[in-house]
């Protein structure tokens, strides 16, 4: 795994005198890291600028890429993981892609970061990359994360892959949101169950039994047009509340 990887590279890889000071430092950090859990409660909202304040307090000058970041992993679907551990975990749901993504990538900085210090300024001290890894953490957890990752995803049922960000049709199935405008751009209807117009009721869409021999694909019906009907629709919602 790339948590035990970078931590062995990072071990064996010092030479100076103090390398039993060193050797001291990381295992204590690391063992301290492996039981590190999220906050009991982790509020919602971005802890960059907490995090690099931190960093530079511990590590001056840091490059800001160093830091572990994970806000752009918020908005990927499962199958668009580079890492295979990371897809696999994403597709398992539970937020099991949470504890993956800390241990392939959020530990591994963590250990960079915290041996760049060494070599550059010294001795650290372990509790305070330990506040710096609880910070890290809780924003992992505290990221804008949809709530699919948490429970069991469903599968798509055009490109048949699992989702993260679905989006439900007004007769109540799911599915990504690219694949269901692209499906409609030619037929606007639910691929399932061949409801007209899936993204927005419209009582005045459904015909009665007499006219059932309507034309399905409503040929002068566009996605944009759709989509403009429900702006409309919430701002006669808001006028009303």
């Amino acid at each position: 795994m790339k948590d035990e990887e970078t931590f062995g590279s990072v071990l064996f890889n010092y030479r100076r005198p103090n390398l039993t000071e060193f050797m001291d430092f990381f295992v204590q950090f690391r063992q301290q890291l492996n039981r590190l859990e999220p906050s009991d409660i982790v509020p919602i909202l971005s802890f960059r600028q907490s995090i690099l304040d931190q960093v530079a307090q511990l590590v001056p000058h840091c490059d800001e890429l160093e830091v572990p970041y994970f806000h752009r992993l918020v908005f990927l679907e499962p199958g668009e993981f580079e890492d295979e551990d990371l897809q696999a975990a994403a597709e398992r749901g539970h937020g099991a892609v949470l504890q993956a993504i800390w241990t392939e990538y959020g530990k591994p900085k963590l250990y960079l970061l915290a041996r760049t210090a060494w070599d550059t300024y010294g001795r650290q001290t372990v509790a305070h990359w330990i506040k710096l890894a609880q910070k890290v953490l809780d924003s992992l957890y505290g990221d804008h994360w949809p709530n699919t990752i948490f429970e069991t995803p469903n599968d798509c049922a055009i490109c048949l892959q699992t989702m993260h960000w679905a989006e439900k049709t007004v007769c109540g199935h799911v599915f990504h949101l690219h694949c269901l405008l692209r499906h409609m751009n030619t037929n606007n209807t639910c691929p399932i169950c061949r409801h007209r117009r899936p993204l927005l009721y419209d009582a005045a869409a459904d015909s009665d039994d007499s006219d059932s021999e309507e034309d399905d694909s409503d040929s002068d019906y566009s996605v944009e047009m759709e989509f403009g009907n429900l702006d409309e629709a919430e701002e006669a919602e808001e006028e009303y509340e």
